[in-house]
């Protein structure tokens, strides 16, 4: 029964590629070219500079651009602490420091962050 299976649908795998115009029911795929002809493609360059959001987050946590991630999660939790009566506030801080974890998180994707 197995292999009457495997004879029937070979057979159909035949009838669908000739009913689509191939050769066989094997196709074989075109080889990918070679690097020197590829078409030049420019390539999409990230945005490593933080944007006015990121630079507000940075503000808002009172910390620099280049402060280390011991020095970003320092801040957070102190002023955490300080706002901890004030849930509007603390969720601020930690949407701020979200995006400047997300900044960072993009320039060492990039290469342009070297880790500490």
């Amino acid at each position: 029964f197995f292999f009457a299976s495997l004879a029937f649908l070979s057979s159909m795998m035949a009838l669908v590629a000739a009913a689509a115009g191939l050769a066989g029911p094997m196709v074989s795929l075109p080889r990918p070219m070679p690097a020197a002809a590829r078409p030049a493609v420019a390539r999409i360059s990230m945005q490593l500079e933080p944007s006015e959001e990121v630079s507000a987050a940075f503000r808002s946590l009172g910390i620099g651009e280049d402060e280390s991630y011991d020095g970003i999660m320092a801040a957070y939790e102190t002023l955490k602490a300080k706002n901890a009566g004030n849930t509007k506030a603390v969720i601020k801080l930690e949407v701020a420091k979200d995006r400047v974890m997300d900044h960072r998180l993009r320039q060492r994707m990039s290469g342009s962050l070297k880790p500490d």
